[in-house]
């Protein structure tokens, strides 16, 4: 590896880095602010905002946060977000302070990204100078947006399911791109997905695709791929199974009566159909949270619990393709293009900026993103069919396990969006999160694909001595 390659990796990373400390750590540093799920992650240490900040969320970020014994609360959720708490509860009381300052999980957040940008930067060396450097570029633009970053300094789940996806593919893209497949990179690719399923379980599900490609790309170690594809259907089904019971019925019950059968006219139907009782009609338009909910009686909510069932929603969705088409087409249209909550702020009340303010710093992906919906909303239905289509041409015809990851990578995003849109219906918007970095992976991976093909296809006889030389070393 020359010293012009390695002066330009460190470039790119010093660029990324001083992106990351700027966003995440210089004042007034960008975050988002709370949307009432903090307790889930945070009560279990005792944590709270300091007093001065107590009510800006969802305004303003909360910058500390203080032991209250009266705020303890144990919740039924878990996410691997706890241990990296944890971690930061650790690292505050090692600088002696006797508050948590959200900026250190924002670094720790922070730092996980910076590694696996580089490890992109080492996974990306088979190509050449110019290739990997536009490559780079193009994923830090992308998935260094302000949309995915400013998650650093929160404490929703979601923090860590991007702190951890990333890394995922780019351990795969260095299995695709290594022809070896060194058991250490199959190794990491699969803790790296594990950790990823234990954030949130919202993504056990769509991680199951990271088996196909573990399969397919570790055949040569066929025993160690089979046990390590095991190992992620088993943290893929106990993520599911750790899911709340209580939480799982507030959930169905927004899906029922705000999104399926949001009027009494079209309510007593579909409650019949479901096996609910028919009285239940009258809570149409209610989500769980509302005032007068239902869900705050814990009898009533068991009950609801126990008579309905995502097993139940989907054998309506079977007998009903219309109602899935029309939801699916519904929060394409309304919910999709919205990739930055107008909802929650992004800066602490010191900043003196109006309440919700949005930074515009490094907001230039995303906001390219939703203007697209603006102009033609079905573009992402067809990006992810030419995906689907290229990406399964190429994995027959060529046997590229580029193609095999792009094709995940579009699966996944696809079972995202559906996940979300037939079992959601509380901020939609926020949770169609991954939907999007999915589908920015699979940009950058397009890229990719078209930077390994345009190889294969170039003349033999090329002049160039170069390209000759990575011929022969490939």
């Amino acid at each position: 590896m020359t010293a012009r390659r390695i002066l330009i990796e460190l470039v790119l990373f010093s660029a990324a880095f001083a992106a990351v400390v700027f966003l995440v750590l210089v004042p007034p540093p960008v975050g988002i602010a709370d949307n009432g799920d903090f307790p889930k992650m945070i009560a279990g240490f005792a944590l709270v905002p300091e007093t001065a900040s107590a009510n800006d969320a969802p305004a303003y970020i909360s910058l500390r946060y203080i032991k209250d014994p009266k705020a303890l609360w144990v919740s039924d959720n878990y996410s691997i977000e706890i241990p990296l708490i944890r971690l930061a509860l650790w690292i505050s009381a090692m600088m002696n302070r006797e508050y948590l300052d959200i900026r250190i999980i924002g670094a720790i957040h922070g730092s996980i990204f910076l590694a696996s940008y580089a490890a992109l930067l080492m996974a990306l060396r088979p190509l050449n100078v110019k290739a990997m450097t536009l490559i780079a570029i193009i994923a830090f633009f992308m998935l260094g947006d302000v949309c995915y970053l400013s998650y650093c300094n929160t404490f929703y789940s979601d923090a860590s399911a991007l702190a951890f996806v990333f890394p995922t593919f780019v351990c795969g893209l260095a299995v695709a791109l290594n022809r070896s497949r060194p058991v250490w990179l199959l190794f990491a690719y699969t803790i790296c997905g594990c950790l990823f399923i234990f954030s949130k379980g919202q993504h056990a599900l769509p991680a199951v695709l990271l088996v196909v490609f573990l399969l397919v790309a570790g055949r040569r170690q066929r025993m160690l791929s089979i046990l390590l594809s095991l190992l992620l259907l088993a943290s893929s089904y106990v993520s599911l199974a750790l899911g709340p019971p209580q939480e799982r019925a507030q959930y169905l019950f927004t899906l029922i009566f705000f999104k399926l059968a949001p009027d009494t006219q079209t309510a007593p139907a579909m409650i019949a159909e479901l096996g609910l009782r028919p009285e239940d009609a009258k809570y149409a338009g209610m989500y769980s949270y509302g005032p007068n909910s239902p869900m705050d009686d814990r009898i009533w909510a068991e009950e609801f619990g126990r008579q309905v069932s995502q097993m139940r929603i989907a054998s309506y969705y079977l007998r009903h393709p219309a109602v899935v088409l029309r939801l699916l087409q519904f929060d394409l249209h309304y919910w999709a293009k919205e990739m930055r909550s107008v909802s929650f702020g992004n800066y602490p009340r010191s900043a003196g900026k109006p309440p919700k303010s949005l930074t515009s710093a490094f907001g230039w992906w995303s906001a390219i993103r939703s203007s697209l919906f603006e102009y033609f909303e079905y573009h992402l239905p067809l990006w992810y069919l030419f995906v689907f289509v290229l990406g399964a041409w190429l994995l027959i015809s060529r046997r590229s396990m580029l193609a095999g990851l792009w094709l995940v990578a579009a699966g996944m995003g696809a079972m995202e969006f559906v996940i979300t849109s037939l079992a959601d219906a509380g901020e939609t918007a926020r949770h169609l999160l991954m939907f999007h970095y999915l589908t920015d992976l699979t940009v950058i991976l397009f890229a990719l694909v078209i930077e390994r093909q345009w190889r294969e296809w170039r003349p033999q006889g090329d002049s160039n001595p170069c390209y000759r030389r990575e011929r022969a070393v490939s």
